[in-house]
C-alpha cells in the first residue's frame, strides 16, 4: 500500500451509478459532466490521450454518450435528443480535465472500475498512462474493434489497483477509447452502450462489504461465510450459540477484499450467532456486520421451511421489497435463488448495485444457495463467493429429508455437455429422500412469455422448451422427483404433470409481465398469477406445502380456471400440497 499519498481517485467507466457509498466523498469528476469528444470518423492526432493535448478543436458534449446497432435507432436517437451523429461512430474517444488537490485523510488506493457491456473494448488513460485495456490487443489502433465475444460469457474480473502517483498535483486528464464489435459479430437486436465516467476520492472511511456477510452454504457440522470489502482488509469472526456468548473467533488467514471463511466443529441443527470486524490494511478504520446469525443443518428428518424465488435482476427497488418480506419472514431456514440476479453478471458492480445492496442483509442471517440464470453470465464473481454452491455443475444437498439438486444452465446439458448430464443423472439416482427438489433457471414448459405450446403435439412449441422436456421430462418422471422450480419467465405458474409439480417463480424484482392472450395456456396450468412475489416451502414428515406470496398488489390470480384479488402485500394467492415420493 501507498500510504504516503494523500488521494485515491476511483475511476467508472460506463458507470452504474453505485449505492452504498458513504458520504463525505470528494466528487472530482461526476456523472453527466461535459467531456472533450473526437466527433470525427478519422483517427485523433497521436498524443490525444496525454495531459498536455490541445483539445481546444473538440466538441464538448455531455455524458451520457450511446452507441447502438442499427441505424434506425441512431435517427431516432438523434432526433429525439438533438445529439450529434457521433452515436453513429464504431469507434469514440473522450478526454476531460479535473482538479486534484491533496487531501487531508490518509491515502487509499486508486481503484479503476469498468462496467462496459459485452460489445465493447475499451482503454482507459490517466495523464497519457495507460491504466486499463479491455477487450482490445495492446498494440490496438484507431482500426481495431472490440473483440466479438458470444453474448452473455464471463470475462476477467474488472477491479484493479493503479499507482495513486500518477494524480498529480492541480490539472489532471481522464481519457479513454471505446470500441463497438465489428458489425458481422453484432446481435441482430439493439444493444446500447451508455458511456459515461466518475472519479471520486475515497479514504478509509469509504470502505465498507461491496458483497456480504453472506452465509454461503450451511451443513451439519460447519458453516461457509464469504464477504467481499472495497479495499484490501483482514477480518475476525466472533461466533457462538444463539443466546449465549460469542466466545470463540476464527481470522482471516491473509489481507484481501474477497473472503471466505468456514466455521469448523459445530453442532448440528444449532442456531449460531455471530459478529464480524474487517480492518482495512495498513489503516486504521473498523468496517463491522453485528448479530449476523445461521442454522447448522440438521442431522435428522424434521419440518422446516425455505424460501425460493427468481429473477430479481434489473430494478433494485423492487427486489429490495422481495429481499425484506423475506428477511421479514421468520420461518424460512434458508433460501434458494433461481438466476437472474442482475442484468448482466461480468462486471461486480452490477452485483453490488442491483443484487447486494438491496439485499439488506437477508444473506448475513438466512443462508443462499444461487443457481446462476442466462443474465449472470456464468459470473466468476458470484462463484467465487458460494464456493459449494459453484462447484461443477450446479450442487446438491440434504436438508431433514429431502434432497436439493441444482443445475447451472440446464439449457447448455441438452446441447454439449455429457458430463452434465451424466451429473444430474447421478444426483437423481442417489437420492433417497422423501422429498427430491430439482432446482434450475430455465422451465421446462410455461404460458407465458418464453413459453408457446403445440396443442397438436402436446409439447412446448420452442428450441429450448421442447429440449428440455424431450431430455429431461423423462428422467424426472422415472426418478419421481417431488417438484421442479425455475424462473426466466417473470411471473408465477404452477402446473402439474404426472404427479410432478413444476412452478415457475420469477417475480422477484425483474419486470413482471402477464400472460398474452393470444397464447394458449398450456393443459397442465393450474395456477398463474403476474406479480411480485416469492414462495414458501414448509417441508413435513407427511406432505411439503408451497405457499406463493405477494410482496406488492399485483393483478388477479388465477387458480384452477377462478380469480382472485391480490390488493395488498402477503397475500397468500396459491397453495399446493406435495406428498412424499413412494
Amino acid at each position: 500500500m501507498r500510504d504516503s499519498m494523500k488521494l485515491v481517485v476511483v475511476t467508472s467507466i460506463v458507470g452504474v451509478l453505485l449505492c452504498g457509498t458513504a458520504t463525505g466523498e470528494t466528487v472530482l469528476v461526476g456523472y453527466k459532466s461535459a467531456w472533450k469528444v473526437w466527433d470525427v470518423e478519422a483517427a485523433p492526432p497521436p498524443g490525444w490521450e496525454k495531459l498536455d493535448f490541445d483539445d481546444a478543436s473538440w466538441k464538448t458534449a455531455k455524458a451520457s454518450f450511446y452507441m447502438p446497432y442499427n441505424d434506425d435507432w441512431v435517427k431516432n436517437m438523434v432526433k429525439r435528443t438533438g445529439g450529434s451523429l457521433l452515436e453513429k461512430q464504431d469507434v469514440l474517444y473522450f478526454r476531460i480535465a479535473f482538479e486534484a488537490e491533496r487531501q487531508g485523510a490518509e491515502v487509499v488506493d486508486l481503484e479503476l472500475r469498468i462496467n462496459a457491456p459485452k460489445n465493447l473494448g475499451v482503454a482507459a488513460y490517466l495523464n497519457g498512462t495507460r491504466v486499463a485495456l479491455h477487450r482490445l490487443p495492446p498494440d490496438f489502433d484507431h482500426k481495431t474493434l472490440g473483440k466479438g465475444i458470444p453474448y452473455f460469457t464471463r470475462y476477467d474480473k474488472t477491479k484493479l489497483e493503479i499507482d495513486p502517483k500518477l494524480i498529480l498535483d492541480g490539472k489532471n486528464v481522464l481519457a479513454y477509447t471505446v470500441r463497438i464489435v465489428p458489425p458481422r459479430k453484432r446481435r441482430p437486436y439493439r444493444w446500447i452502450a451508455n458511456l459515461d465516467a466518475r472519479l471520486r476520492a475515497l479514504t478509509d472511511k469509504d470502505n465498507l462489504f461491496k458483497a456480504g456477510p453472506l452465509v454461503a452454504g450451511t451443513f451439519r457440522d460447519k458453516a461457509v461465510l464469504s464477504f467481499d470489502t472495497r479495499f484490501r482488509s483482514t477480518a475476525v469472526l466472533k461466533y457462538g450459540k444463539l443466546g449465549a456468548a460469542k466466545d470463540k473467533s476464527l481470522a482471516s488467514k491473509k489481507a484481501g477484499n474477497l473472503h471466505i471463511m468456514e466455521v469448523k466443529n459445530l453442532q448440528p441443527d444449532t442456531e449460531y450467532a455471530y459478529d464480524l470486524e474487517v480492518v482495512r490494511q495498513g489503516g486504521a478504520a473498523v468496517l463491522k456486520h453485528a448479530d449476523g446469525r445461521f442454522r447448522t443443518t440438521p442431522d435428522r428428518p424434521r419440518e422446516f421451511t425455505f424460501g425460493i424465488w427468481g429473477d430479481c435482476r434489473t430494478y433494485p427497488k423492487d427486489w429490495a421489497a422481495v429481499a425484506k418480506a423475506m428477511k421479514n419472514d421468520d420461518a424460512l431456514e434458508f433460501t434458494i435463488g433461481l438466476g437472474d440476479f442482475v442484468s448482466t453478471g461480468d462486471p461486480y458492480e452490477s452485483w453490488e448495485e442491483q443484487f447486494f445492496y438491496p439485499s439488506d442483509g437477508l444473506f448475513a442471517t438466512k443462508p443462499f444457495w444461487p443457481i446462476l440464470g442466462n443474465h449472470d453470465s456464468r459470473s466468476k464473481y458470484l462463484i467465487s463467493l458460494f464456493p459449494y454452491a459453484g462447484r461443477d455443475r450446479g450442487f446438491t444437498f440434504v436438508y431433514g429429508d429431502a434432497r436439493f439438486i441444482g443445475i447451472d444452465d440446464l439449457g447448455s446439458v441438452t446441447r454439449k455437455d455429457k458430463q452434465g448430464r451424466t451429473w444430474i443423472e447421478k444426483a437423481l439416482s442417489e437420492a433417497k429422500e422423501k422429498y427430491v427438489f430439482v432446482v434450475v433457471h430455465y422451465p421446462l414448459f410455461a404460458s407465458g412469455y418464453h413459453g408457446e405450446w403445440d396443442a397438436e403435439a402436446g409439447k412446448p412449441d420452442n428450441r429450448a422448451g421442447i429440449k428440455l422436456w424431450n431430455e429431461f421430462m423423462p428422467l424426472f418422471e422415472k426418478h419421481k422427483i417431488t417438484a421442479c422450480f425455475a424462473a426466466h419467465s417473470h411471473f408465477y405458474e404452477r402446473s402439474e404433470k404426472d404427479g410432478i409439480a413444476y412452478f415457475v417463480t420469477g417475480g422477484a424484482g425483474a419486470n413482471v409481465y402477464g400472460f398474452e392472450k393470444k397464447k394458449k395456456t398450456h393443459p397442465y396450468s393450474k395456477a398463474r398469477s403476474k406479480s411480485y412475489h416469492y414462495c414458501r416451502v414448509t417441508v413435513g414428515p407427511d406432505k411439503a406445502v408451497l405457499e406463493a406470496i405477494s410482496v406488492s398488489p399485483g393483478d388477479p390470480a388465477t387458480i384452477k380456471g377462478k380469480r382472485y384479488d391480490i390488493k395488498k402485500s402477503g397475500v397468500i394467492f396459491d397453495r399446493h400440497e406435495m406428498y412424499p415420493r413412494k
